[in-house]
């Protein structure tokens, strides 16, 4: 770990805090109260803001300059008065001084101030909640200047748990019972201990700070008084009283205490318990259930239900989910701190997230110009849209400079395509400025086809799920089925057949000259043109052979064991990163940087080099082959529903393209601007469509006897391969 990371769980009573530093988890201690629980509130001293157990009991002598469960406020813009001067205070203010006063003490355990920070907050604030920002803004004020938000239930579920971990693929009901709110949350666990979460629910006014009152409610009735009749100084001792017996019952069938002012004992059964708070039990259950209806869960299907919160701890609440959920009760080893050590094991499996530059697509070109003056200027219009063709100097944009606020008009010098637009109208830039990025012309790859037409005979290999590929610049075609590995030149004259036995998967190298396929014992690799076998790789299960890396060094293959590995492409020296993946199925990048893998029910996108996820996406349906576009800005996967799309930049889903029938295979042309996907129709028979990608139109629908298995674009995009269930080979023309 680079530098010390200050996790904080800030909770509606109480808050608590880890430093991380180098390999050290310290716990933040109060100083004024030997507890890691800080009590979540604040005293105004004059003019500075004091927090934690110093603020609590400055309070009681001075009420009104005392604030405290003002979590459920973050968000409201009235301003907070504290003092008996009306001085008013923001929410900002009093949540920066409880972050304040734990980063005090961070910063005197590290030795110097902390800059970074992981701060929890409930799952119910969502992307674009102004208390997002809130608690962001707080926390810089209080000198954190890098921070992290990360939700209250996925902290949980990575906390400490008695009994075994949880495992990848379980559903777990985080059942958080807090001082002042109740919070239900669905947690998927995913690889090596990732969580997200998938649907939540929270009850305001349903927390122990309730439950406090309704025994100092039984509790004065008891003694006789009516509510309000107490003077606060006694009905504080009486509340202390009341938690007291609360902690007592979750060890004991009886509680007892002497309430010293009236001279009275004072007892409280389990059964007195479980009567009083059945009606707030019965909201945490309702709560529950509503949110596995609304996320269409049975309770059925959950791994655990995962009990954290002090008010967990409370012996019917156990009794009642047992009842309630046929599943695993998890508990935390300790619930009052599951948040914010959960929070810490997030903290130290996420350094910095990285970002890298994007690949850049064959042809790829970014255009930008000298101005006059080499000053700066202002762009006022663009004169095309993305995605639009534009000829040899065209107008493509307007712009004013700054140094004479004089209009000039851009132009092309060769003709392209607009790939993407960089700037907006009404912002400045400099000369040289990087202003869009342009592509090849259309006509470079030809326009649109219309039709297609098989370029030779069919070529029957035998056996089932036939693979096709091209290599060497286009020059090559090869096919694997049951009924071996054989592969033609450009002319369609057969090479020497590499293989008489068939082959999992088929991949030719980059420059043509090398073809490898997966066997039941690992993988093989042949010279594509003395058809000798140069390269065994071998293993103690069946290998799927996937791809080779762009730049022709790896060869990525699966097995059921293992999932996804990647071998040297002329060694077979395994590389150090390998990934769990469920399903046979998985592309490079572009610029070979990152790896998309099937898994079940999802995708999840990783670094080659360090097997860090960057994105998971799920999909609406069993995904069944995926491809990235030529560019490496987007990535769409082939589902039993059709396709779907995500941007691999920002990870958001992309507009569904149309169409009903399933979706097995898909491939990009080398341009990016038609698109082939292939599956078996609502008619049983199988199909290969071609469709423009901007728009998701069908140009041509091919009929195919069965299901493609297989799908491939030569070099130049003119011609298709296809590769079907009954094991047959076909290379189609498009014009």
């Amino acid at each position: 770990m680079d530098e010390p990371i200050l996790v904080i769980d800030f909770g509606t009573t109480k808050s608590a805090g880890i430093l991380l530093a180098g390999e050290q988890v310290l716990p933040l201690k109060e100083p004024a109260n030997p507890s890691y629980a800080w009590p979540s509130a604040v005293f105004r001293d004059g003019d500075r803001l004091v927090a934690g157990t110093p603020a609590q009991e400055r309070g009681r002598s001075r009420p009104l300059c005392h604030r405290a469960w003002f979590k459920a406020e973050i968000g409201e813009t009235a301003a907070v008065p504290l003092g008996e001067d009306g001085r008013t205070y923001t929410m900002r203010e009093l949540v920066a001084a409880v972050i304040g006063a734990l980063g005090e003490e961070a910063a005197r355990l590290a030795g110097h101030r902390v800059n970074r920070a992981v701060l929890t907050v409930p799952a119910t604030y969502r992307p674009g909640d102004p208390r997002l920002e809130l608690m962001i803004d707080a926390a810089r004020d209080a000198g954190l200047a890098a921070v992290e938000l990360l939700p209250e239930p996925t902290a949980a579920a990575m906390g400490l748990v008695a009994g075994d971990p949880f495992a990848d693929g379980d559903l777990v009901l985080v059942y958080d019972f807090g001082g002042g709110t109740f919070d239900a949350a669905l947690v998927r666990v995913g690889a090596s201990g990732d969580q997200w979460v998938v649907g939540e629910q929270a009850l305001d006014g349903c927390g122990g700070r309730d439950v406090d009152g309704m025994v100092f409610g039984e509790l004065m009735a008891r003694t006789g008084h009516a509510m309000g009749e107490l003077p606060a100084g006694e009905a504080y001792l009486l509340l202390e009283l009341a938690r007291r017996l609360k902690h007592q019952l979750s060890g004991m069938d009886t509680a007892e205490g002497m309430f010293d002012v009236l001279g009275v004992r004072l007892t409280l059964t389990r059964a007195d318990f479980a009567a009083l708070t059945a009606d707030l039990l019965d909201r945490t259950v309702d709560c529950c259930r509503d949110l596995l209806r609304d996320c269409r869960v049975e309770p059925t299907e959950l791994s655990a239900v995962l009990l954290v919160g002090g008010s967990s701890r409370m012996h019917m609440v156990r009794e009642r989910l047992v009842t309630e959920f046929p599943c695993r009760l998890a508990t935390a080893i300790d619930p009052e701190l599951a948040v914010v050590q959960g929070a810490a094991q997030w903290s130290q499996r996420s350094a910095y997230r990285r970002a890298q530059d994007l690949p850049g697509e064959r042809g790829e070109v970014p255009l930008r110009w000298e101005l006059p003056d080499g000053g700066t200027a202002t762009l006022l219009c663009w004169q095309v849209e993305e995605g639009a063709d534009y000829s040899a100097g065209a107008a493509l944009a307007l712009v004013r400079l700054t140094s004479n606020s004089l209009i000039w008009q851009l132009h092309a010098r060769d003709a392209g395509t607009v790939r993407r637009l960089h700037t907006a109208p009404g912002d400045r830039f400099a000369s040289g400025g990087w202003l869009l990025t342009t592509g090849p012309a259309r006509t470079a790859f030809g326009a649109l086809p219309s039709e297609a037409v098989p370029a030779a005979e069919v070529r029957q290999l035998g056996g089932s799920d036939c693979q096709v590929a091209f290599g060497g610049q286009g020059r090559l075609f090869a096919a694997a089925a049951g009924g071996g590995v054989r592969i033609w030149d450009g002319s369609g004259a057969e090479l020497p057949r590499l293989s008489r036995d068939g082959g999992r998967g088929l991949a030719l190298h980059p420059d043509g000259g090398l073809l490898a396929t997966g066997t039941d014992t690992g993988v093989r690799v042949w010279d594509t043109e003395s058809g000798g076998e140069v390269l065994t790789v071998p293993g103690s299960e069946a290998a799927r052979v996937l791809s080779f890396s762009p730049d022709g060094l790896l060869l990525a293959l699966w097995t059921a064991e293992a999932g996804i590995r990647f071998v040297g492409a002329t060694d077979g020296k395994e590389a150090a990163v390998s990934y769990a993946a469920q399903l046979p199925g998985g592309a490079f990048s572009p610029g070979g940087r990152l790896f998309a893998a099937l898994d079940k029910g999802m995708v999840r996108v990783r670094e080659v080099d360090t097997g860090a996820l960057v994105h998971r996406f799920r999909t609406q349906a069993a995904p069944q082959d995926l491809a990235f576009t030529p560019a490496g800005r987007h990535l769409y996967v082939a589902t039993e529903r059709g396709l779907s799309g995500w941007d691999v930049v920002t990870g958001d889903l992309l507009p569904q393209q149309a169409g009903s029938d399933r979706a097995d295979r898909l491939a990009f042309r080398p341009d990016g601007l038609l698109l082939a996907v292939g599956g078996r129709g609502e008619d049983g028979l199988g199909y290969v469509e071609l469709r423009e990608t901007a728009t998701g139109s069908a140009l041509i629908r091919l009929a195919l006897r069965e299901a493609p298995t297989s799908l491939a674009f030569d070099r130049d995009g003119r011609t298709l391969g296809t590769g079907t269930r009954d094991g047959q080979a076909l290379c189609w023309v498009l014009r």
